[in-house]
């Protein structure tokens, strides 16, 4: 897929434009609300959860970002002021958010995909034409979705390409969660965890929720005094969700005590996610203050969507002027 389309409209300057951004972005609105009970049915048959269960998985992923969006595209472009400042206190200033004009979305290929399809909205709301390059898994979700964005978006405004098929030059070319995140996603179990439940949560992240809503974890980190019973619990969970091509087993090292296991995690590469089954305090306020790691779970494995406010800055740059 070349990218001429989105460089020319780029130029054009309509997408800097409030009315523009809100048009097609409510456009794109309306058509995935159109589709949302196939979209629920996808996510049923790639997740294995309930229609309930997956109406809040739209919701908050698709649903609440495009209608902040929607309501907040006005703001994300526009000026905002400074008050005079010695030594400049003859002068004011302004800050002036800028786009960054064509864009490629390129998430590391274990990111979930309704994670990347805020990035790819926050993109757009900041005026990019925007490519979502996603080479994670095609499931159902991510294909259906796929067709009904790209024909509710303006040509040369927005795209999704599954397997990785943006090609050309990009203004500005986001590898989210990819370079500097690229160690394994680490999952903590100690001995004041429910087994059963820890090793539920941690298979069906595995099997079911990897490159849709979650990280599939791919090391476990378990105390040697409960190794065997744990690892007992994993089998017994993975013989019930069916896998989609996932490693046969994950990757089991053994910690004696909290001195051991900090050192072994800050050593590694620093994972996109990370998972923590304990109900001891000093255990989970060590790991989240001392281990680095991009968004993490504490007793569970379901990622919280990131508020699309925060995702708009990444793909805007400000221009500070001074005015006399």
């Amino acid at each position: 897929m070349a990218i001429d389309a989105f460089n020319a409209l780029y130029k054009s300057g309509i997408t800097k434009k409030e009315a523009y951004r809100k048009a097609a972005l409510t456009k794109l609105g309306d058509a995935l609300s159109a589709g949302r009970e196939d979209v629920l049915k996808a996510l049923m048959a790639d997740l294995g959860k309930t229609k309930q269960e997956c109406a809040l998985i739209f919701a908050g992923f698709v649903t609440l970002p495009l209608t902040n969006v929607i309501r907040k595209t006005g703001d994300y472009l526009s000026p905002s002021f400074l008050p005079p400042v010695p030594p400049y206190v003859i002068s004011s200033g302004k800050i002036i958010p800028e786009s960054y004009g064509t864009v490629a979305v390129r998430p590391d290929k274990r990111f979930p995909f309704l994670a990347a399809f805020g990035q790819f909205l926050a993109s757009l709301a900041a005026g990019n034409c925007t490519v979502l390059s996603f080479y994670g898994k095609e499931t159902e979700t991510a294909k259906l979705m796929t067709g009904i964005v790209n024909a509710a978006l303006p040509e040369g405004f927005g795209k999704i390409a599954l397997g990785n098929t943006a090609t050309g030059v990009f203004r500005f070319d986001l590898t989210f969660r990819g370079e500097e995140q690229r160690g394994q996603v680490p999952a903590v179990v100690d001995a004041t965890a429910d087994l059963d439940q820890a090793a539920k949560k941690i298979v069906y992240a595995w099997r079911r929720m990897a490159c849709l809503t979650g990280i599939s974890p791919e090391v476990l980190y378990v105390p040697e005094v409960i190794a065997p019973a744990f690892i007992k619990e994993v089998d017994k969970w993975a013989n019930r969700f069916p896998g989609k091509g996932e490693p046969e087993k994950l990757a089991v090292k053994n910690w004696k005590t909290l001195e051991d296991l900090l050192p072994a995690l800050t050593a590694l590469p620093v994972p996109p996610a990370l998972y923590l089954f304990t109900q001891d305090d000093r255990v989970r306020e060590s790991v989240m203050a001392g281990v680095p790691f991009g968004q993490g779970c504490i007793n569970e494995t379901t990622l919280r969507p990131v508020p699309i406010s925060r995702m708009v800055c990444e793909f805007t740059f400000d221009k500070t002027v001074m005015i006399r």
